[in-house]
């Protein structure tokens, strides 16, 4: 379990802002590698990796993408 420390306003100092990025990468990096991801947003679990691939992005259709 990590803080997501990247929503907020940009740290005013560099040792502020080199750990928001740190911490970001370090998220990202345990995410890639994770079977579940969820973000807490008001005390509802949204789960991550089920929006990182919709079945609409899957399929070709009007929605698709190149």
């Amino acid at each position: 379990m990590s803080n997501e420390v990247g929503l907020g306003l940009v740290p005013d100092n560099p040792l502020g802002r080199l750990y928001r990025d740190l911490l970001g990468r370090a998220n990202q990096t345990l995410a890639a590698r994770a079977e579940a991801v969820y973000f807490m947003v008001a005390g509802l679990p949204v789960d991550v990796k089920a929006l990182a691939s919709p079945a609409w992005l899957q399929s070709p259709g009007p929605y698709s993408y190149p």
